[in-house]
């Protein structure tokens, strides 16, 4: 595993830990904050973290605050931002995505996709990989949010078989679904 930490800021002490402790029997290194204020203190003494997890409603700062102060902080080679929120509306999940963040974790979702997510996350996809399938993400987000049905890749833009992030239509939920999983 690399040797930069993975920044994680959950403000629920119980899954903090939990959360932490997981990635940590993984062999990554977490640094905890509470709040994205904290969040944003520690990324002055640890610019470029592997990755960074945000809870979105925190208090002080909230998660979607941090990551677009993040983005402003970080401008060669940003560290990817995984969102974990209880929300799983699209509106709610196209917020975090349109804010800066690479991905989107439901809390009730397995602790096995978060350690996924996390190994996914550490190979660092290229930025411009990234904001690719995060464009793509937002566009399918916001045609499920004006009821429509999400467009077709284009010819131009192949379809990825293992977006980080792909659309539940039945539970307008997010998934992952990476090689990493398999």
């Amino acid at each position: 595993m690399s040797t930069r930490p993975i920044l994680l800021a959950e403000d629920d002490e119980k899954l903090l830990r939990l959360y932490s402790d997981l990635l940590e029997s993984d062999g990554f290194t977490v640094l905890q904050a509470s709040n994205g204020a904290d969040a944003i203190a520690l990324l002055h003494k640890v610019p470029q973290p592997l990755l960074i997890i945000l809870d979105v409603v925190m208090p002080r700062m909230d998660g979607i605050e941090a990551c677009i102060l993040i983005r402003k902080m970080q401008t060669n080679r940003p560290s990817p931002i995984l969102f974990l929120s209880h929300m799983e509306t699209p509106a709610g999940i196209l917020d975090c995505l349109r804010a800066g963040g690479d991905d989107y974790l439901v809390k009730s979702g397995s602790l096995q996709e978060l350690r996924a997510r996390a190994r996914y996350w550490s190979r660092r996809p290229s930025c411009e990989e990234r904001e690719a399938r995060r464009q793509r993400s937002i566009r399918a987000l916001e045609a499920m949010v004006e009821g429509e049905e999400p467009a077709a890749e284009s010819a131009e833009e192949p379809l990825d078989p293992r977006p980080p992030i792909a659309l539940d239509r039945a539970n307008y939920v997010l998934r992952f679904a990476s090689a990493a999983v398999a």
